[in-house]
Formats: structure tokens, sequence, C-alpha cells
């Protein structure tokens, strides 16, 4: 993500995930801590991040297809 925002530890806010297994789930809040003590952000509604695997190609192209022949025959049927 500090990739993708362009943030370096120096100039901005980051955190470091873990990797986390297929369908494998993180909930977290903020919590910034500054000279006037602790402030915590999304605390009683937290972040959730869902870690999706890749698809393999045999269950990924005959789905696919099924969903073109799926809108062909609705199209006919619909004609």
């Amino acid at each position: 993500m500090n990739k993708v925002l362009k943030i370096n530890e120096e100039k901005g806010l980051f955190a470091a995930v873990p990797q986390q297994p297929a369908s494998g789930k993180i909930q977290y809040y903020v919590e910034i801590t500054d000279s006037k003590g602790i402030t915590a952000l999304l605390k009683k509604d937290p972040v959730i991040i869902r870690f999706k695997g890749d698809v393999p190609g045999y269950i990924l192209l005959p789905h696919i297809l099924l969903m073109f022949i799926a809108m062909l025959f609705s199209t006919l049927a619909g004609l």
C-alpha cells in the first residue's frame, strides 16, 4: 500500500500487514499517539480486509464459457 500511495516512513503514516492465507481476514483500527495522548479511530466499527487467492485456470475458463453460453440462451429466449 505504501508503494501505491507513495508514502514512506519519513513523511506519512504506515503499517505493515503480514501476509495472510487465501480467505483470511484482518480487522483493525487506528491509534494515533501524540503529545496530547492516544486517539483511537474506527474502534467501534473496525476496517475489515479480506484476502483472496488466485483462481486456477481450469476453474476460471469453464466458468467464463458457461456465463457466455447462459447469456446466449437468455438472449435467444428473450427474442
